[in-house]
């Protein structure tokens, strides 16, 4: 039983740097992409459509978290 406890003592730490690292690797490339989808909906609906600065904020916003 102390065998365990000391093999579960020593794995979440390892674990937890490992994910933690690629947890932020993957997050900041999700967040380009996202930038990169809303402002190409946001230029589309302003310069195409004639919509407003906020209905293309709102509706690009939506249009990229619906991933049309």
């Amino acid at each position: 039983m102390k065998l365990v406890m000391e093999e579960s003592d020593t794995f979440p730490v390892f674990a937890a740097g490992n994910a933690g690292e690629r947890r932020g690797a993957i997050s900041r490339s999700s967040i380009f992409m996202f930038a990169r989808k809303w402002s190409q909906w946001y230029r589309v609906l302003r310069d195409c459509n004639g919509f407003g600065r906020f209905d293309s904020m709102r509706y690009g916003l939506w249009l990229t978290r619906r991933g049309v």
